[in-house]
């Protein structure tokens, strides 16, 4: 780990080889992500590709690099992990209906504590939500909106979600989201407005009730210890 031009962590790569090797190398890298990244089929026809093709593309490409790739090599994690995490158009992939809660469990909670588990976005307009809340068996979420004209609060529903389509797109999940309270979401502020519970605040209030506290116990020792003091002296000057 090194620093970039502006002082900020970055990650340093180093090459034992000459310059021939370091060329091969990106090479290798930048063909590699390409052929996992960049949709061919949706660039030439504006049908996105799906994802037995999209893995076929990338073997391809790899191929054409003598980089050969068998399926019976893939490790214990990738077999049992969420196939479908990495698939922006699986708009509830398993691992991600696992983690919401139920619809309706969090009305009592502060709009500002809820934590949103996944956004979506659609690439040909302004649309944008978080969900918060969801049913599986009617596939309905909750969740704040926009349409580009401010959020609301509402519910939203996955079957009519998954049936846009204008030119090829649809609404997409963010694959580089992960779970956040909505306080923590810049974009979520209007509707937030500062109603989440403010843990600075309640540690300082935690931290004068104590001192408060400790002050009272003091003042009651030493009026205790007054008042001893004084019976004592009432006690000296009653004996003869």
């Amino acid at each position: 780990m090194g620093t970039d031009p502006y002082g900020r962590p970055a990650w340093e790569y180093r090459f034992t080889g000459g310059i021939e090797e370091m060329a091969e190398s990106l090479r290798t890298r930048l063909s590699l992500e390409m052929g996992q990244r960049i949709d061919r089929k949706l660039y030439e026809t504006g049908i996105p590709m799906t994802e037995v093709e999209r893995e076929a593309e990338a073997e391809k490409q790899l191929r054409k690099l003598g980089i050969t790739i068998s399926r019976e090599e893939e490790t214990e994690r990738t077999k049992t992990e969420d196939k479908g995490i990495n698939d922006a158009y699986n708009l509830m992939p398993d691992s991600i209906r696992k983690q919401l809660p139920k619809l309706y469990s969090t009305e009592k909670e502060l709009i500002g504590d809820k934590v949103a588990y996944a956004r979506y976005f659609f690439p040909m307009g302004a649309y944008t939500a978080y969900l918060l809340e969801y049913d599986p068996k009617s596939r309905i979420g909750f969740g704040a909106v926009t349409m580009g004209y401010g959020w609301e609060l509402g519910n939203m529903s996955l079957d009519e979600m998954e049936g846009v389509k204008v030119r090829g797109l649809g609404i997409e999940r963010d694959l580089y989201f992960s779970p956040k309270k909505l306080h923590e979401i810049a974009e979520l502020e209007e509707i937030v407005r500062g109603q989440y519970t403010k843990e600075e605040v309640v540690a300082e209030e935690i931290k004068e009730e104590v001192i408060t506290k400790a002050e009272t116990e003091n003042k009651v020792k030493e009026t205790v210890t007054i008042a001893s003091e004084n019976d004592t002296q009432i006690m000296e000057n009653t004996v003869p």
